[in-house]
């Protein structure tokens, strides 16, 4: 039988160990926003990977469509906007 120990300062658990690219593809799984604040919290490796932009334009990818996006941002604001200058952070979580 197999216990995981509660993570310490000095021992921070099986998370931290996992290679950032696991630790991404976990959070996008989660759909629920409060879910990945909430997983940010648990360690460092996850909040790190968390904060990535990265994860936050794959969620917005995959939860929005284009137009949910588009209408998400002030048309005004989105000419000659590119992906690089949108808070993909703001899009997923909800006012």
């Amino acid at each position: 039988e197999y216990k995981q120990d509660l993570a310490t300062p000095s021992s921070p658990g099986l998370v931290s160990a996992l290679p950032e690219e696991c630790i991404r593809e976990i959070l996008l799984r989660l759909s629920d926003p409060r879910d990945l604040e909430q997983a940010s919290k648990t360690c460092e490796a996850m909040k790190a990977v968390a904060s990535e932009k990265r994860v936050w334009r794959e969620l917005v990818q995959t939860h929005f469509t284009k137009m949910q996006v588009a209408f998400s941002y002030c048309f005004d604001n989105l000419e000659g906007a590119t992906n690089e200058f949108w808070n993909f952070k703001a899009i997923f979580m909800p006012s």
